[in-house]
């Protein structure tokens, strides 16, 4: 594990992924003392932990197919928790679960339990976090990978979402820019994010 760095003028980490723990992420951007008068750390890290109990609970309930094996890979944290903003909105976030894991979890009861904690808006709502899932899919090399027929088109979009929520999550919008869709000039890469390993 990286320690968290200290966030960079504009209040953001400097750019790059951090492999961190759960309770650096609590002491960094919950407990520190600059958030003393946070109005919102507190409970977006409360629904940030329910919202992880959650997906512990369906792979519980997925045990007998999983055999031991996590459904939960990764969790990217990104946004303006991440960063020097004392009263947040929301906890940004990429989970990244074990693809081929959730296909053969179709067959086990746990599919409408998966749905719901892809919902962005409904997770936003319920628990102040906003979720996007990435199927981990394994690939040999990525040097061949659009060339050869050996490829799957799960491994090809994975491949490709991936490395787009990587670069989504290193950009950040200039102080005072409005939240609309980012341009070349708006969206260049100004930030890092966390990664929490479970």
């Amino acid at each position: 594990m990286s320690p968290i760095p200290p966030l960079d003028e504009r209040g953001h980490l400097p750019i790059g992924r951090y492999t961190v723990t759960l309770d650096d992420v609590r002491r960094r951007f919950v407990d520190d003392d600059v958030f003393a008068n946070s109005s919102t750390r507190e409970a977006l890290w409360q629904g940030l932990t329910s919202y992880l109990a959650l997906w512990r609970r369906v792979e519980d309930k997925a045990a007998a197919v999983l055999d031991g094996r996590t459904i939960l890979m990764s969790v990217w944290l990104g946004g303006s928790f991440i960063s020097a903003k004392d009263s947040p909105s929301n906890v940004d976030l990429t989970i990244i679960a074990n693809g081929d894991t959730l296909d053969e979890c179709d067959k086990c009861g746990i599919k409408s339990q998966l749905s719901e904690l892809a919902k962005r808006e409904s997770m936003t709502r319920r628990l102040g976090v906003t979720p996007t899932i990435l199927k981990y899919r394994w690939f040999r090399s990525p040097w061949d990978m659009m060339r050869s027929a050996n490829y799957t088109l799960d491994q090809r979009a994975y491949a490709a979402f991936r490395g787009s929520m990587d670069d989504w999550w290193l950009r950040a919008r200039r102080d005072g820019e409005a939240k609309s869709e980012p341009t070349m000039e708006t969206g260049s890469w100004r930030r890092g994010y966390l990664e929490v390993i479970p």
